[in-house]
């Protein structure tokens, strides 16, 4: 990349010494391709360095240390390039005047004004790429060049770079461009041109020209690449438009299928006028040159290795002296870009590589395992793509001895907060957003289902006002049971790890879709109804990627609709279960790669949004979730129609942006200010009877429209009396929705769910109970007799008996009983039975214990022998909810 934009490039050791004798040379003129092809096989080059000054026609404002950091956050520029210590470097055009290196060290009056400040300019360099001792260079942005009146004017006095010095007239030079410099003179051409006719025409240009001068294609793609990550992200209207790498290429396939002609003059010629910016020639392209016949073209060669036309070549010596050309593979091919994924937690390398499978252009992206592997020509390019026996090592160092122009991506596979240079960076498809505004230079690369999660710029003004008090528009839509949680959870989710989820249930038809699509809008405008981000129909491990590469974002997972067979509807709701509980416990699905290591696991790191018509089951996992049941007229479908509007034009995304971009610095102190919030909840609802992780959920979702509430009144969208009723309509829906989860919950929970499945098999004739005698009980139509000819039977197993005001239950018999009838009704108790008998104690439904002995059971005389039974009142069993304790301070706390 450097050398391609003319830079003077040179090697260095670890101790970031230059490592040839002399580089004074290069300070005034760039080396060639020949001289860095030599130097990169020296094993003391760690890495390379660019020769600052006129001759690279930048300067480089270093800042190390935190005096340094803070000075750079102070003047609000944005690094290109981080040190292998921790530093920053921040690259800026040459003034075109002699400007003298200086250091803090040496500079009393550099140190004390701008501390931990350096400036690499004409004398100096400045490593960009490679590692010392201190560790590695990473880039994390484009090389555009910044502008020197960013900086205050003091600091460009003081650095010389505000007054121009006279510079004598060059003398004429009618030698021709090197070889080395080539290709970045072109590409400062093109992107010259891309500012004033246009990205694609120059880029249509930009590979005429590489074609021209026989760059191979292959080669090429790389040199396109990195015009497409050099051009502005404006266009020239001044409009935000990314110009994408696909592009580019497309330019450059549609140059390569024309013959190439003659390359543009690389030197002016006497008595004519040449252009400063050479324009591509209309009408057709005349022939190619005939070509030199040889026994087969080399495109490239380096060291042993050799890219011909049909493949790749080794050229092994002989011990006579000669040589033999060994045929590695059939196919050309190289590797046009090393990509570093960050996913978040790990970092991962990949590679794409370029091959031509008869006289195709092929392109296949793939880890580093799988490449060294070289088991993927045929998986990617098929049969027709041969790597010869015995040479798959041969062949992989051949790709890598040879793909010298590669470029070196940093890519993002996630959403959410990023730490970048030391301040955190809110990452979407098209770029970040940070504290001092959008950053849309940077390279993400999300899973096509989370391609919509794109956030424009941070309004300002009225405008951000007018977006603020558009979404606060969406509490009108339905009544503030439903939508309070619902829109809380949108400013929550963006603050820290959440560990709750939100389920929409209601009939098909109420508007749950399009109730979780206002919410979704709020991450990207073109989320709607039917086109949210996930749905309950994909797989358990498809939705556990999406959850976890969603980060610190809302995730609508759509249409809960158990159907199917059994199997079907018991796979549905155990997958529901796994997400919501790896949602609730922070915590993924263990996995293992096929040579037995460990994979990495994948856990929900935004927020699911649920709907269905049904609700996942299972008390544990209900527990995790607040359960929203809209009833069929709760839905105002007038003022829906407006949100909708609002959420199109892209305003609710507005909003977000803005809240991002003021949330930023505050970042660090979030998750303190959380825990305060959690604890005051937990005081404030500790006497209303509950399953215990219900505070915490609604503390989470009270947390976050807290927060927005904060966000409204200093951006002016509300005023001090109009948050506060907002807030306390809030509080009113919260408990509203405590109320009706603890409903939600009871059915769930085991021990009433057992009872609720014996009564049912007793009254259906599906059980029975007898008298401790075995005789027909007093009220035989409830105990699972029937009456035939004028006798009562009994129906169904026999799993206990009645004694009056106690049923002795046997806890085998009815457990069995009470799991079949689950069984068909898709409800089974999911406990096993020595966890029912504890829980059926705890929750002191159970009479009678024997203390003595430590059990659940007691021991009754019934039937002439004695038994182990659990003993329940009456009431317990035939009353329509079951009465516990309610001093009892045993609860689920799963």
């Amino acid at each position: 990349m450097a050398a391609e934009r003319g830079w003077s490039v040179i090697p260095v050791r670890t101790d970031k010494r230059p490592a040839v004798k002399s580089w004074k040379e290069f300070q005034e003129t760039p080396a060639t391709v020949e001289q860095l092809d030599k130097w990169s096989r020296f094993s003391t080059v760690k890495g390379w360095a660019v020769v600052t000054g006129k001759v690279s026609s930048l300067v480089i404002l270093d800042f190390d240390g935190e005096a340094g950091k803070k000075v750079l956050k102070d003047l609000k520029l944005r690094s290109h390039v981080t040190t292998g210590s921790g530093g920053a470097h921040v690259y800026f055009e040459h003034p075109g005047w002699p400007v003298p290196t200086l250091n803090s060290k040496s500079s009393g009056d550099l140190k004390k004004r701008w501390p931990g400040l350096d400036i690499r300019a004409d004398g100096g360099y400045a490593v960009f790429w490679g590692e010392n001792q201190s560790g590695r260079y990473r880039w994390l942005r484009k090389a555009e060049l910044e502008k020197l009146d960013v900086l205050p004017s003091d600091l460009r006095t003081f650095l010389h770079l505000a007054k121009p010095v006279p510079q004598p007239k060059p003398a004429s030079n009618d030698t021709g461009q090197t070889s080395a410099d080539l290709p970045g003179r072109l590409l400062d051409m093109a992107l010259s041109m891309a500012r004033a006719e246009g990205r694609n025409n120059a880029g249509f240009w930009y590979a005429c020209q590489l074609r021209d001068n026989r760059v191979p294609e292959q080669f090429a793609r790389g040199l396109m690449e990195r015009y497409a990550a050099a051009v502005p992200s404006t266009n020239t209207k001044g409009k935000h438009e990314p110009y994408t790498a696909a592009e580019a290429l497309t330019s450059l396939g549609e140059a390569y299928r024309s013959a190439a002609r003659d390359p543009i003059p690389q030197k002016k010629q006497r008595g004519t006028k040449q252009s400063a910016t050479p324009q591509p020639q209309a009408g057709p392209l005349p022939a190619a040159p005939p070509q030199q016949e040889q026994q087969e073209p080399i495109l490239i060669s380096h060291g042993a290795y050799c890219l011909a036309e049909g493949g790749l070549r080794y050229v092994r010596p002989n011990r006579e002296g000669s040589s033999s050309n060994l045929i590695l593979t059939n196919f050309p091919a190289v590797i046009v870009a090393d990509i570093e994924r960050d996913d978040g937690v790990e970092k991962h390398r990949a590679f794409k590589v370029w091959a031509k499978i008869k006289g195709q252009p092929r392109e296949a992206m793939m880890g580093h395992a799988e490449f060294t592997e070289m088991g993927w020509p045929m998986k990617y390019f098929g049969s027709d793509a041969i790597v010869y026996p015995n040479f798959k090592e041969h062949a992989r160092t051949a790709m890598q001895e040879l793909s010298r122009e590669k470029t070196f991506q940093y890519v993002y596979q996630h959403t959410g907060w990023a730490e970048i240079n030391g301040k955190p960076v809110f990452l979407h498809a098209g770029g970040g957003i940070g504290v001092d505004g959008p950053m849309p230079d940077l390279m993400i690369d999300l899973d096509p289902q989370l391609s919509l999660f794109h956030l424009p710029a941070p309004p300002a003004g009225r405008e951000l006002t007018r977006s603020i008090r558009a979404s606060l528009a969406m509490l009108e839509v339905v009544p503030d049971r439903l939508m309070l949680p619902l829109f809380s959870a949108i400013w929550r989710v963006v603050l820290a790890p959440v560990d709750v989820a939100i389920h929409l249930s209601g009939k098909s038809g109420n508007g749950k879709s399009e109730l979780a699509a206002l919410a979704q809008q709020h991450f990207g405008k073109d989320f709607i109804a039917k086109k949210l981000p996930a749905n309950w129909d994909s797989t358990a491990n498809s939705l556990q990627g999406l959850s976890f590469y969603a980060k610190n974002v809302l995730l609508t997972v759509d249409d809960f609709v158990p159907r199917g067979s059994a199997s079907d509807i018991s796979r549905l709701h155990r997958d529901a279960d796994r997400l919501i509980r790896a949602q609730g416990n922070q915590q993924g699905r263990g996995r293992m790669n096929a040579d037995g290591s460990q994979r990495q696991t994948l856990w929900p790191r935004g927020m699911i949004i649920s709907t269905g018509e049904d609700i996942p089951k299972g008390n544990s996992c209900r527990a995790r979730m607040v359960i929203v049941e809209m009833d069929p007229d709760d839905m105002n479908w007038n003022r829906l129609t407006d949100c909708q509007a609002d959420a199109a034009n892209g305003l609710y995304a507005q909003s977000m942006a803005g809240f991002i971009q003021w949330a930023a610095p505050q970042m660090p102190t979030m998750k303190k200010r959380l825990f305060e919030q959690l604890a005051r909840f937990r005081e404030d609802w500790s006497g209303i009877q509950q399953h215990r992780r219900t505070p915490d959920n609604l503390a989470n979702l009270s947390f976050g429209l807290e927060v927005f509430l904060e966000y409204a009144r200093e951006r002016g969208a509300l005023t001090h009396p109009q948050a506060a009723e907002i807030w306390a309509r809030a509080m009113e829906a919260y408990r509203e929705a405590a109320e009706a989860q603890e409903r939600t919950q009871e059915h769930a929970e085991p021990t009433q769910l057992f009872l609720s499945l014996v009564y049912s098999a007793l009254s259906s004739g599906q059980a029975h109970l007898v008298t401790r005698d075995g005789l027909e009980p007093e009220n035989p139509a409830s105990a699972g007799w029937k009456k035939e000819n004028g006798t009562w039977r009994p129906q169904g197993p026999k799993i206990g008996w009645d004694d009056g005001e106690t049923i002795l239950l046997d806890p085998a018999s009815s457990f069995a009983a009470a799991q079949r009838l689950g069984k068909e009704i898709q409800d089974q108790i999911p406990v096993t039975l020595q966890t029912l008998a504890r829980r059926l104690k705890q929750r002191r439904i159970l009479t009678a214990t024997d203390l003595k002995r430590e059990t659940t059971t007691i021991r009754k005389i019934c039937e002439d022998t004695q038994r182990a039974v659990w003993a329940i009142s009456q009431g317990s069993l035939y009353a329509e909810k079951c009465q516990t304790n309610p001093t009892s301070d045993i609860g689920d706390p799963s």
